[in-house]
């Protein structure tokens, strides 16, 4: 699957990290969404990554997060021809399924992860990442809070689904 094969992707280049690290997020490049809910079960940020140039995918989701009433901050995604992922090609000769577009993702999930790790104040937080092409149920909120505790405990990382 796409997502197995970007979490091993993942695990392979997170020893590639001390290679050059990402550049920390500018505080002036994220917009907050600021809504009436804050936290959802143990989740305490959401963030949603989004191509500057892909307004409309950006104005769709931020309709959705409206309507769910949640806290969220837009994280602008990096172009396959930014400074970012350009300096990271050579990885494409060593993953020729790689495509640059699929280099660009992981790279702004990269980027975002780093930022998340850096301005974590808590170990027992949980963050979720929405990419702007998402879709979520009305009843996402109610979902998550359903799940059990032990959930929160012991995993580290939660895959909610893929629509394809």
């Amino acid at each position: 699957s796409n997502l197995l094969s970007v979490l091993l992707f993942t695990s392979q280049m997170m020893s590639t990290l001390n290679e050059k690290s990402f550049a920390q997020l500018s505080p002036t490049s994220l917009i907050h969404l600021d809504q009436t809910i804050k936290r959802i079960a143990a989740i305490d940020r959401i963030f949603l990554i989004s191509l500057p140039a892909r307004v409309d995918r950006r104005t769709t989701s931020i309709a959705l997060f409206q309507t769910l009433h949640l806290d969220l901050v837009i994280v602008p995604a990096l172009h396959p021809q930014s400074a970012e992922v350009l300096s990271r090609r050579h990885h494409l000769l060593r993953h020729p399924r790689l495509s640059p577009l699929e280099l660009a993702c992981w790279a702004s999930h990269m980027q975002l992860w780093t930022h998340i790790a850096l301005t974590s104040t808590s170990n027992d937080s949980w963050t979720l990442i929405f990419e702007d092409d998402v879709d979520v149920e009305m009843a996402m909120v109610e979902i998550v809070e359903s799940f059990p505790h032990e959930v929160w405990t012991r995993a580290e990382m939660i895959y909610l689904g893929y629509c394809g």
